[in-house]
């Protein structure tokens, strides 16, 4: 190999280094900003996980008030149908009296 050669082989190494080199500072610089991204999303994550939590509480206390209202409504229910069973015989009550009163008025009560 002759100093021509070999002086084009050390240009190329050395073209090649400072493309590796170059490639590499690309890569160090991709990485860092990958890592600001990680960080940035790692808070994004706790944010939601926080938020989450906080939906929790809110779906288990309303979870909380629809069980409530749930065994208010069937106690109002329940009230319904004593007040049904209550305006029966009152309405039994009243029938009896009408017809007391129409016997008394036809005559057939003395």
């Amino acid at each position: 190999m002759n100093e021509e050669q070999f002086q084009r082989h050390v240009d190329f190494i050395l073209a090649q280094q400072a493309k590796f080199n170059s490639d590499i500072a690309k890569l160090e610089e991709n990485i860092a900003r990958h890592e600001q991204l990680f960080a940035k999303l790692g808070d994004v994550i706790l944010s939601l996980a926080n938020y989450n939590e906080g939906q929790d509480e809110r779906i288990a206390e309303h979870d909380r008030r629809i069980a409530a209202n749930d065994r208010q409504i069937a106690e109002l229910i329940e009230a319904g149908k004593e007040t049904d069973r209550r305006f029966r015989e009152t309405d039994e009550r009243i029938n009896i009296l009408i017809k007391v009163v129409e016997r008394f008025y036809d005559g057939n009560g003395k």
